[in-house]
């Protein structure tokens, strides 16, 4: 048999590793290119605020890769919380930061609760066309949750920088957090 053919371990479907199928850094094995592509399409968003740059990455159970598709050269933990049977939500952490702010947003329906949530919504698109410049980065996480109108959103910055960050914020922060809530 060719030492090039193998089983998907996600769906056990037989590939050929030098035609097609993908290599997971985090599970150290091949993947097939539907399983790579399901991760990807529920993968998380991970934003990264650093010193007037932006960089994205997708999070998924299997891939993690930056904006360009190239494999991920950040450190997180991603964990999947189920609230019963049929949901849950995901939840992305920078490896050595701390959160500052979390909850969950949703779009602009409209309704009371989107109309609070355009709060955070707001600025998180202001700070993606004007990253800020401060000596420290952060990252905003958004997960999906078993509801496909609402994101899990996570704040963090790195554990030395958590007071800087809250002073940089001010009086946003208590209105963010309410935001989120």
């Amino acid at each position: 048999m060719d030492d090039t053919i193998t089983n998907c371990p996600e769906c056990k479907e037989e590939f050929d590793t030098q035609e097609c199928g993908v290599f997971s850094e985090i599970k150290g094995d091949y993947y097939c290119e539907q399983c790579y592509q399901s991760d990807l399409e529920h993968a998380s968003k991970l934003i990264v605020f650093d010193r007037g740059e932006v960089k994205r990455y997708d999070i998924g159970d299997l891939f993690r890769i930056n904006e360009y598709g190239d494999d991920a050269s950040i450190e997180v933990e991603r964990k999947y919380t189920s609230t019963d049977a049929w949901r849950g939500f995901h939840n992305t952490s920078v490896v050595g930061s701390v959160t500052v702010l979390d909850g969950w947003t949703t779009g602009g329906w409209g309704d009371p609760i989107a109309d609070r949530k355009a709060v955070f919504n707001d600025w998180l698109e202001n700070n993606l066309e004007y990253p800020p410049v401060i000596p420290y980065s952060f990252s905003v996480s958004i997960d999906p949750t078993s509801n496909l109108f609402s994101s899990s959103i996570t704040v963090q910055v790195g554990a030395d920088n958590a007071d800087d960050f809250k002073f940089w914020l001010a009086e946003e922060l208590d209105q963010l957090q309410q935001a989120l809530s």
